[in-house]
């Protein structure tokens, strides 16, 4: 009984499965060969008073041809004890198990024990793994098998996670198709005739509607932005934060703000991305560090924040210890009590759109990064983002 054996197999099929299904069956396959033991896993099924078998295997005979095997209603069965203790149960004499005797038929080998593990990581269970010995087990051999229990249900929770983001993906994916067509194609129609009636006739509110139509648009942009900075990070690079930070700092209109970089290290990102999400912070420091923003009627929106006589000042660099960077600002900042839900989609100050701390956070999750918001070192907001 070479349990090791055993545990490095069920490591290389983790690795190479390609989804929960996949990985079941091969596990059991693996055990089967190397312990030339019938396998089994089990999912109590409690409305149907059955235990569903979603994988198997015996020794050169494939798979049993069981789908369903009845629960024990005496509750004396493994799978139950299984459940009720949430550990290892091992029955030295196969004859004691009563889920046995109805399976007994299709294992075609002279089974003596049986053991059940639980495979549960995180809290969530994904059945019982069921193993027929052909030799006897002792009743106290209940640690030597819990590693495999436990590199199998950590492996089932992995490709959970994976199929789980797939599927967001594809949630996301049609998102992005509907904003940028069905709802710019008619945008885009809106505006085109915009244009026309402009040309022959010159009423004050089409400036309106005009900045309507701007709106729109950039919150178009900014929704395709939202849904493509939360995608997982396949690919990152290593970029040097001073470089990123002069970089962003030119693509963006800065008026007489002026930015400190203090400092270099690299970060590990997704190039595209990164540099969106300093666009995104240079920004909200500007939009709440400004003056004031025009709206169509030639007005100004006051924003509290540098003031006319005071220059903004955007300071970025490296965290001291090493983990992430920082970015602060001189601007008005965010208060206290706001601060905990100042990343979620929606959250605006006077002058801003609630979107842009939110798509900093949504990048930053993708690549596995927090973020987290402060009062600066002079009055203004201080975003830090934990790399590690």
């Amino acid at each position: 009984m070479d349990l090791r054996a055993v545990y490095r197999r069920l490591v290389e099929t983790r690795e190479t499965a390609t989804d929960r299904v996949a990985f079941r069956q091969t596990a059991c396959e693996a055990i089967a060969d190397v312990l030339g033991w019938p396998v089994w896993i089990g999912i109590a099924d409690a409305h149907a008073g059955c235990l569903e078998v979603h994988a198997s295997a015996r020794p050169a005979r494939g798979p049993l041809p069981q789908t369903t095997v009845g629960i024990d209603p005496t509750r004396a069965g493994p799978t139950t004890r299984v459940a009720d203790s949430g550990t290892v149960q091992v029955v030295p004499e196969i004859g004691e198990n009563p889920e046995y005797r109805r399976l007994r038929g299709a294992f075609e080998a002279d089974c003596r024990s049986s053991v059940s593990v639980p495979l549960e990581a995180g809290g969530v269970s994904d059945g019982v793994l069921h193993l027929y010995a052909t030799e006897p087990i002792a009743e106290g051999a209940h640690d030597d098998f819990e590693p495999i229990g436990t590199v199998l249900a950590q492996g089932l929770r992995a490709f959970e996670t994976a199929e789980t983001l797939t599927h967001q993906r594809r949630r996301l994916e049609r998102v992005r198709t509907t904003v940028s067509h069905d709802l710019r194609n008619p945008l885009n129609i809106g505006q085109g005739r915009l244009g026309i009636v402009r040309s022959e006739c010159d009423h004050p509110d089409l400036e309106h509607v005009d900045y309507g139509f701007d709106r729109l648009d950039a919150l178009v942009a900014e929704i395709l932005t939202f849904v493509r900075a939360g995608e997982p990070v396949e690919t990152a690079r290593p970029l040097s934060l001073q470089a990123v930070c002069r970089e962003c700092w030119k693509r963006i209109e800065t008026g007489t703000a002026s930015l400190a970089v203090a400092g270099d290290r690299t970060i590990h990102a997704d190039p595209e991305r990164v540099y969106t999400l300093f666009e995104e912070l240079y920004a909200n420091a500007l939009e709440h560090g400004s003056t004031g923003r025009s709206e169509p009627d030639g007005s100004k929106d006051a924003v509290d924040g540098g003031g006319d006589d005071e220059q903004l000042t955007v300071r970025v660099g490296p965290l001291a210890d090493g983990r992430g960077f920082f970015l602060e600002d001189t601007g008005r900042g965010i208060p206290d009590d706001e601060r905990e839900y100042a990343l979620d989609w929606g959250y605006a100050t006077a002058g801003g759109d609630g979107h842009g701390l939110a798509i900093v956070d949504e990048i930053a999750r993708a690549h596995g990064w927090d973020v987290r918001l402060s009062e600066g070192g002079r009055g203004g907001l201080r975003v830090v983002v934990r790399t590690t």
